[in-house]
């Protein structure tokens, strides 16, 4: 009996083993799958393949659902950052913020398609590789006020939108907006039903 018990436990740690390393693993394809998408979206603006991006962020997202599935309340989360996102870019153009490469010909004020499909894919991130932000604002405030502007500066320095502000007044515009744009996604998702608990 008591080797029974012994061996129904060791099989037990052996599945959960095995389940915290495919949690991993997903995690890590959520991360760099979204990254690696992320540097076609910009390249093929900067090179002049503007929808080189959207089609592999639509690759990104339809193996993100194929491995780790989409919910409902996801699915909305997803739509609300397509709208919001392309809202939030537009402004910045039409404000002369920032110009973007590969947009809809004749339509400067309008973010274009990658960008739009870079909203969708980020926000496939948000509660799995980076969850860790979710139930933690001032962290997501932080990693917002700093990585939104290197996002921005890192696609400026390959051509793929133009910034019309010096380095320090962009980095503060950015860093706020984005600093308080990332506690914000959270909050939506958690009105559209997403889990907000770890």
């Amino acid at each position: 009996m008591k080797t029974d018990m012994t061996t129904e436990v060791s099989a037990t740690a052996r599945l959960t083993s095995r389940g915290r390393l495919i949690e991993l693993l997903l995690k890590l394809y959520n991360f760099f799958g979204f990254k690696a998408a992320w540097w076609v979206c910009v390249l093929g603006a900067a090179w002049g393949g503007a929808y080189w991006g959207p089609v592999s962020m639509a690759a990104f997202l339809a193996l993100h659902i194929w491995l780790i599935g989409l919910s409902r309340e996801e699915l909305r989360f997803w739509i609300f950052a397509a709208v919001f996102g392309t809202i939030t870019d537009s402004i910045y153009a039409a404000a002369g913020f920032i110009t973007y490469q590969g947009g809809y010909p004749g339509i400067d004020w309008l973010a274009p398609f990658w960008i739009t499909g870079m909203w969708v894919g980020f926000t496939a991130t948000l509660h799995h590789s980076l969850v860790i932000m979710r139930d933690h604002a001032w962290l997501a405030f932080l990693l917002g006020a700093i990585f939104g502007p290197v996002s921005y500066l890192t696609a400026e320095s390959v051509g793929a939108i133009a910034i019309h502000a010096d380095l320090l007044t962009s980095s503060l515009i950015l860093g706020i907006l984005w600093g308080l744009l990332m506690p914000f996604l959270y909050w939506v998702s958690a009105r559209l039903g997403m889990p907000q608990q770890s």
